[in-house]
């Protein structure tokens, strides 16, 4: 019968104390960076400057933690293997991003029933994306809203919509028969009769039930009746077309 030890090190530990205490050091150095980049993302802050890396949120919260743990100043002296270099830290940002992801998809799982949500926006380089987001209810009966991410899409057709709205329930381990509603805007790729989006769901899960979204139910209200007033309708329609000048202007 073979009998392992309680405790277990490497050659390298057995044979020297110093390479011990390297390692140890290396970890906490390792755990300094990861907590300053979960800090700066829960913020919203950018990790890195303009020109001066050195100048970066990032680097002068390394140089502020470092008042209490010096050794993160001969750290940062390294010229190699420091792992603060940007590949590393989106690489950190990543494996943070999929553990919030598996996260809100255990507790969809555990709530069992699902609204999924969707929304199309366009970003600044005019590229379209869709928004994700599901909500749930917990066994307190709180309600949760979730933001799992966006798709840059080449299109915004019913048919491509559906497919990525498929494959993030898939890549969540979420079944579409546990979806119990649907929420998007009332144009007609999404809610049209015969191929929207949420007749498309429906054909798949008959309780998935398609709401109108209130945002954009309210948002139409006010367009009517801004439409009603003469001096509001001119005023809007000045600020749209100063606004097309500025967004396509090549200056």
């Amino acid at each position: 019968m073979i009998q392992l030890p309680e405790t277990t090190k490497d050659i390298g530990e057995l044979l020297s104390t110093a390479h011990t205490e390297e390692k140890q050091l290396s970890r906490q150095c390792l755990i300094t960076i990861a907590e300053n980049i979960q800090f700066l993302a829960r913020q919203g802050l950018a990790l890195r400057g303009d020109d001066d890396e050195s100048d970066s949120n990032f680097m002068q919260l390394m140089k502020l933690r470092a008042i209490h743990q010096p050794q993160l100043l001969n750290w940062l002296a390294r010229k190699t293997d420091k792992y603060t270099s940007p590949q590393v830290q989106n690489e950190i940002l990543s494996i943070m991003a999929l553990n919030i992801v598996r996260d809100i998809s255990y507790s969809i799982e555990k709530a069992k029933y699902f609204t999924i949500m969707a929304d199309k926006v366009t970003d600044s380089s005019n590229k379209e994306q869709v928004v994700i987001c599901f909500r749930s209810v917990d066994d307190q009966f709180m309600c949760h809203e979730d933001f799992v991410g966006l798709y840059v899409v080449e299109s915004i057709e019913s048919d491509m919509l559906v497919h990525i709205l498929k494959d993030t329930m898939v890549r969540m381990n979420l079944p579409i028969t546990s979806c119990r509603g649907q929420c998007y805007d009332g144009a007609s790729n999404m809610a049209g009769r015969h191929r929207g989006v949420a007749t498309q769901i429906l054909s798949e899960e008959s309780r998935a039930t398609y709401t109108h979204c209130y945002g954009h139910a309210l948002n139409l209200a006010a367009s009517d009746t801004v439409k009603m007033n003469r001096i509001l309708r001119d005023t809007l329609d000045t600020a749209l077309e100063i606004s097309k000048l500025l967004k396509y202007s090549p200056r």
